[in-house]
């Protein structure tokens, strides 16, 4: 496949996003010129609302995700890509307007093979819970905004398939761990994530960790035991949070989002 170097495909993926699609491309067409845009990859997975009309709408090329998931969105996404790199984006995500710029800087280097900035809720308090995660250097990787070099993806095998809801983190594991290249979190790119309200957001919190399909792994603290401790020390965590962030909500807010959690973990166990 001939590439093309001096342009970028944009992918984005989605499932029923009419509510915030249109901001979320409207945000994409202001932040990253005309000019630097090859094709517009739209992957729509069987939306039943105006979510194709949407992207249509905003010049994007749809194509219907075959197998249905996001790891088969993307890798989709990946074989119809044509430059030399490539950004990825989701359905909730309303990009800083610097983005491009900054992210684009990491590239340069030939180690890096994916770079990312951060996203913040619009939820106050959990927005504030992840400040303050980003304070102690915890960071959230995510291929809602990143860029890649596409020919160094194709060469690891593309986007992991072994679970549904941690295609991102476990490529990230397999770049830093596994290989000489790395992706890179840039904490001073801040984006958006715009989430409804409070229950929605324990709500998928609790979900995702029950459709995860990977293994315990103590060194991501993924087991029974290390949730449970998170929970049990919950309490103590959420008197630091308030103290240092002076948001009374987040002394029952952290307990709970633990507390999901560990729910969510426990009826995956349960339903295997």
């Amino acid at each position: 496949m001939v590439m093309k170097l001096n342009k970028i495909d944009l992918v984005i993926w989605a499932k029923n996003g009419e509510r915030m699609l249109p901001y979320v491309l409207k945000r994409i067409d202001e932040v990253i010129p005309k000019e630097r845009i090859n094709q517009r990859i739209f992957v729509d997975d069987n939306s039943i609302d105006k979510t194709v009309e949407i992207a249509k709408g905003f010049g994007w090329e749809i194509y219907e995700n075959e197998k249905g998931g996001i790891f088969n969105a993307a890798n989709q996404a990946l074989e119809i890509v044509s430059t030399s790199m490539f950004a990825t984006f989701e359905q909730d995500v309303l990009l800083c307007k610097d983005w491009l710029d900054r992210v684009s800087l990491h590239m340069h280097d030939p180690k890096v093979i994916v770079a990312q900035g951060l996203r913040l809720s619009t939820v106050k308090c959990m927005r504030t819970l992840q400040k303050y995660a980003y304070d102690r250097n915890i960071l959230t990787v995510s291929f809602d905004n990143a860029i890649y070099k596409t020919e160094k993806i194709r060469e690891l095998g593309g986007f992991p398939k072994k679970c549904p809801m941690c295609t991102d983190t476990l490529l990230f594991l397999k770049i830093n761990r596994e290989t000489p290249y790395k992706w890179v979190i840039d904490k001073r790119i801040v984006s958006l994530h715009l989430k409804k309200d409070l229950m929605y957001e324990l709500r998928h919190a609790r979900l995702s960790m029950a459709r995860c399909q990977c293994k315990p792994d103590t060194t991501r603290g993924w087991t029974a035991i290390d949730l449970f401790r998170y929970f049990a020390g919950s309490p103590f965590r959420a008197f630091d949070i308030v103290i240092k962030k002076h948001d009374p909500q987040l002394i029952w807010v952290y307990p709970c989002l633990r507390l999901v959690r560990l729910i969510g973990f426990l009826e995956r166990k349960w339903l295997r």
